[in-house]
């Protein structure tokens, strides 16, 4: 009743009470024990202590399960846990959670009143993350399940109204429709209101004052929002007392009241850390005090933010030094929430909202550089462009290898891998089934049990078995030194760009040096790869082409003159660039960039008439330094054999030269089969064809050789990454299904369309098939990044293994076969739709291959010589 009626610090002192008279008077399985954990968990989790707040939750819902507790009551722990890991910062998790809530709850009461409340936590979490459109859909859906209460004169449901009005005001806001919000913020005045709802309502009218810059006006409806909640007792609860803050904080700068600002971003700190009480803009908590870890990463950016304005403003190195701390500290508290959030989905969406803080790192990095000439500083900017880049790759690699180190029982290991076997069987499933009818509710069920399972699975191993914890997340950045050491083994420099909200940084590494270059017009590159991808993604003739070669020259040019001139004039002894791409940087092959500009009066694609970057440097590509150190790391392997090679067949036949899926039906290739054919020959390895190129020969073989070839179609879901799909003859092959296998080879080529393509996620990268591979255990790819034609995939594929047998590098063979097809190539086929898709990333080594393929090279001589021999001793006999 407390809670209900938001008797926060009454429901508080009942739950302490009643969870210790349960823990000594009843036992674990007792319903009334399991309310009182229930209890104790909404304790933490209105004390701020969201993480132990999870922690019961789980525990409560778990034995709820196995209690078969009623509908209602596994409704409510399914909602309450959810709610705890939205402020963990995992908020796909935490829908996950409700959403199962709200289905329990509408098959029990169908239109009851009740389900607003669902609608309403579903509806927060959207507007977290700025998706309004959705949360205007729950929270209108709230409304109309409230308007069934219309009999039901309890103040709860009254309650529920107005909370929905406040937030419906609060939405219109943000989508800048200020008539709306104030309709919403004038309903809300009908009602009598408690304590707390007069708080809420001046917090909100403060909200649209600051969104329509009425900064005077906001801070005195946010004062008085503060000034009631002191004087009705409620600015104990750390949340909302912190927000309250922050957004007097952001009113007070655009007025230049720094100092007032700067106060209030520390007092929100100080409401997020009981124990932390200084007041000094120059001091921040210890980590380990915050009990609200994702809204104090938001107080941490904008104080950070604020100190680097104040900066350059004064050129008071102090506010600098306080700037660069407190990003410090940012960047920190990012790794210790990724810890706790679960799904990729949530981890993806940290990396894209926290590239502003890493860009402010960055900047606050490179000024105390300029300011002090100490080299540290460099260091550190490059350590923070690191730091968000292919993290989820970098996690996935960690925990694989982590399993083998941490005492986990096989059993264990086991359990995991069949629950994610058969939830990729189910995902599958779901993919092929879904909007054909009822059939697929009982799969997403299913899906979520498993879910479950895998989650429990994975709390087990982080909590019981402290190595695996401690090597998963080992996501340090490598040390730039140690990458020198690499880079002056090979006579290489390293390419690494980081994409900020303002800027585009490049560093510049080589054996001897870091160098670091901004960029201050992304708009303008990104404008030039916007030109650049449709002539390179699709067949010559589209437009008229002689505009078109001028389109793809001058962007060409001018992209080689903005990311590549910076470094490369500079790269005097140099033949082995490796790139490290950042957002859409990650869509174009660098190789094909132009040193000097176009004569466009001779439009010819030819090598002759066009300065290509790959006629000066070896180009190849890493998702992140630390990656590229790690796959240099890895233990060699023992092969049953050098190459297998995967030529699928299908249905009909086609006149289509592509290998891309752009219909529901999927054609033979004209090309595949002998590609594969000829490849397999020259390693005598293992060529599948026709119907032995099935998913089941793939998942048995896979492992066991040093190369890996697909001759096939892929494509790209471009709703979820991880349905992008290579096509065996029975089956695909999806992201799923390579996060489920061990693959061990050194090398998968996928000569297939669009394997490059997928999901872009700021800091994380492209979601693609490649990227799949290296998950799987692949050290290196080759990838492409648009659809390929078949034919010319097959003579430019052929030509690459030609240069691995001679001992080439990866990156070497790939640059030495398009030179050689370019060099036989007609005038029309040189355009770089043909030649330039394919490009490689990972470990680039020269591959130690055995001597198991060359031994018939050697026997047909032998053997020749034996019965040369033969017949002149039989002649002298004679």
């Amino acid at each position: 009743i407390h809670y209900q009626y938001k008797n926060y610090s009454k429901f508080n002192a009942a739950a302490l009470f009643a969870f210790a008279e349960a823990k000594k008077y009843l036992p674990l399985k007792n319903e009334y024990r399991i309310r009182s954990s229930d209890h104790l968990s909404t304790y933490y989790f209105l004390s701020g202590n969201f993480e132990k707040s999870v922690d019961i939750y789980k525990e409560t819902l778990e034995l709820n399960i196995k209690n078969n507790a009623s509908k209602a009551e596994l409704s409510n722990s399914y909602l309450n846990l959810g709610n705890a890991i939205k402020f963990t910062g995992d908020k796909k998790n935490a829908l996950f959670f409700i959403n199962k809530a709200l289905q329990i709850s509408r098959d029990t009461f169908q239109n009851h009143p009740i389900l607003s409340s669902y609608h309403l936590d579903i509806g927060r979490i959207f507007q977290l993350d700025n998706q309004l459109d959705s949360t205007i859909y729950h929270y209108e859906k709230a409304a109309y399940y409230l308007k069934n209460s219309v009999n039901d004169k309890s103040l709860f449901y009254k309650n529920l109204e107005i909370e929905n009005y406040l937030l419906l005001a609060q939405v219109w806001n943000q989508k800048k429709n200020y008539s709306k919000a104030n309709t919403y913020i004038q309903k809300v005045l009908q009602f009598k209101l408690n304590n707390l709802q007069q708080v809420l309502y001046y917090e909100t009218l403060g909200k649209i004052f600051y969104a329509q810059n009425k900064n005077v006006e906001a801070i005195n409806a946010f004062q008085k929002a503060q000034d009631l909640a002191n004087k009705f007792n409620v600015s104990n609860i750390p949340l909302p007392q912190a927000r309250r803050f922050i957004n007097l904080a952001r009113c007070y700068t655009p007025l230049e009241d720094f100092e007032k600002a700067l106060f209030a971003y520390q007092s929100a700190l100080q409401a997020l850390s009981p124990t932390f009480e200084n007041n000094d803009y120059k001091s921040n908590p210890e980590i380990t005090q915050l009990i609200d870890k994702p809204d104090a990463l938001t107080i941490l950016a904008e104080k950070a933010q604020l100190l680097s304005l104040l900066f350059k403003k004064n050129n008071k190195q102090e506010y600098l030094q306080a700037s660069y701390k407190t990003y410090i500290l940012a960047s920190d508290l990012i790794k210790d929430i990724r810890q706790n959030i679960q799904t990729i989905e949530s981890k993806n969406a940290l990396s894209e909202k926290t590239v502003s803080v890493y860009e402010g790192a960055i900047q606050s990095s490179l000024s105390l550089f300029q300011q002090t000439e100490d080299s540290k500083y460099k260091a550190t900017a490059f350590s923070l462009a690191e730091s968000n880049k292919a993290l989820l790759l970098l996690e996935s690699l960690n925990e694989q290898s982590a399993k083998g180190f941490a005492g986990i029982p096989d059993s264990l290991i086991e359990k995991e891998k069949d629950l994610k076997l058969n939830f990729a069987f189910l995902k599958n499933t779901f993919l092929e089934n879904k909007g054909k009818g009822s059939s697929t509710k009982n799969l997403e069920n299913q899906i979520f049990d498993i879910q479950q399972k895998l989650d429990r699975l994975t709390t087990n191993f982080e909590k019981n078995y402290p190595r695996y914890f401690e090597l998963k997340y080992q996501n340090e950045p490598i040390n730039f030194e140690i990458i020198q050491q690499e880079l002056a083994k090979t006579n290489t420099a390293l390419l690494e760009y980081f994409v900020g909200e303002n800027a585009i940084y490049l560093f510049i590494l080589t054996a001897d040096e870091i160098d670091i270059q901004t960029i201050n017009d992304p708009d303008l590159v990104f404008n030039s790869i916007n030109k650049i991808r449709p002539i390179l993604s699709n067949p010559p003739g589209t437009i008229d082409p002689k505009k078109e070669f001028i389109q793809f020259t001058s962007a060409a040019h001018q992209l080689y003159n903005m990311l590549l001139s910076p470094a490369v004039n500079n790269l005097s002894n140099i033949k082995n660039i490796t790139i490290v791409p950042d957002y859409l940087l990650n869509y174009i092959p660098f190789d094909l960039l132009l040193s000097t500009a176009a004569d466009h009066n001779k439009p010819s694609y030819a090598p002759a008439n066009l300065d290509y970057i790959f006629e000066r440097f070896t180009i190849n590509y890493q998702y992140s330094a630390t990656l590229l150190h790690k796959t240099q790391q890895r233990e060699k392997q023992i092969y049953a054999d050098e190459f297998i090679g995967f030529a699928p067949s299908f249905k009909g036949t086609s006149s289509t030269a592509s290998r891309a899926c752009s219909s529901d039906e999927l054609y033979s290739l004209k090309c595949s089969g002998e590609e594969v054919s000829k490849i397999s020959a020259l390693f005598n390895g293992t060529p599948l064809e026709g119907q032995a190129a099935n998913k089941s020969n793939f998942e048995k073989e896979a492992s066991s050789y040093r190369i890996l070839h697909l001759a096939t179609h892929a494509c790209v879901d471009e709703q979820d990454a991880n349905f992008n799909k290579i096509f065996l003859t029975d089956d695909f092959l999806s992201n799923y299904d390579l996060y489920n296998l061990q693959l061990n080879a050194e090398l998968a080529v996928l000569s297939a369309c669009n394997t490059g393509s997928g999901e872009l996620v700021k800091g994380e990268g492209v979601m693609s098939l490649a990227r799949g591979f290296i998950n799987a255990g692949c050290s290196s790819t080759l990838m492409s990044m648009w659809s390929v034609d078949d034919c010319t995939t097959s003579d430019i594929m052929i030509r690459f293994y030609e240069g691995i047998k001679s001992g080439l590098k990866k990156d070497e063979a790939l640059t030495s076969a398009k030179i050689g097809y370019l060099e036989s190539a007609s005038k029309t086929k040189m355009h770089p739709y043909y030649w330039a898709a394919f490009v490689p990333f990972g470990d680039m080594e020269a591959m130690e291959l055995s001597q198991q393929s060359n031994w018939l090279f050697y026997l047909i001589p032998i053997f020749f010589l034996m019965l040369v021999f033969f017949f002149l001793k039989k002649s002298k006999k004679n």
